[in-house]
C-alpha cells in the first residue's frame, strides 16, 4: 500500500471538507494508496497538554513514512505549515505533488519561487472540476511513484 500525504491548510469547513472529498476520490480512483490526512490524525492530541508538539512531531513522521507529498497550494501565499512540511519532505527526498487550483497570480506561475520550484510535478488548473483535478493528480502520483 503506497501513502501519499496530504499537506494543506485545515482550518476552516471548507478547507476541510475539500481535503477529505479530495483524499476519497485519490483513494477511489487507485489501486493501493491510502491518503494520510494530517486533520483527522490531530484530533487524537487536540485535548492533551502538549497536543501542539505531538501534532507537529505526528505530521513529520506521516511526511517520512509517506511514498508521495501531495501538497494544496492555493491562496495568496501558501500555508506556512505546508511549507515546513515540503522542504522536510525536500529534505529527505521524497516526491512532491503541488495543487494550485487558485487562479491569483504572483512571482512564479501563482506561487513563491521557492514552492513552485520544490515540487517534482506541479499542477495548475484553474478551469477543472473535481474529477479533472483528481485525474491530473491520479496522473502525476503515477508518474512519481
Amino acid at each position: 500500500m503506497k501513502k501519499i500525504y496530504l499537506a494543506g491548510p485545515l482550518f476552516s469547513l471548507a478547507e476541510r471538507e475539500f481535503n477529505i472529498l479530495f483524499a476519497q476520490m485519490i483513494e477511489s480512483g487507485m489501486n493501493d494508496v491510502e491518503v494520510i490526512l494530517p486533520q483527522k490524525r490531530a484530533s487524537r492530541f487536540l485535548s492533551l497538554e502538549n497536543g501542539k508538539k505531538l501534532i507537529f512531531e505526528d505530521c513529520l513522521k506521516m511526511v517520512e513514512k509517506a511514498d508521495i507529498v501531495l501538497a494544496i497550494l492555493d491562496g495568496p501565499d501558501a500555508d506556512s505549515g505546508t511549507s515546513v512540511e515540503l522542504g522536510y519532505a525536500y529534505a529527505i527526498k521524497t516526491p512532491i505533488i503541488g495543487v494550485r487550483t487558485d487562479f491569483r497570480i504572483s512571482e512564479d506561475k501563482g506561487l513563491n519561487l521557492m514552492l513552485s520550484n520544490i515540487c517534482s510535478t506541479l499542477i495548475i488548473d484553474i478551469s477543472s472540476d473535481m474529477t479533472g483535478l483528481v485525474n491530473s493528480v491520479i496522473k502525476a502520483i503515477g508518474e512519481n511513484l
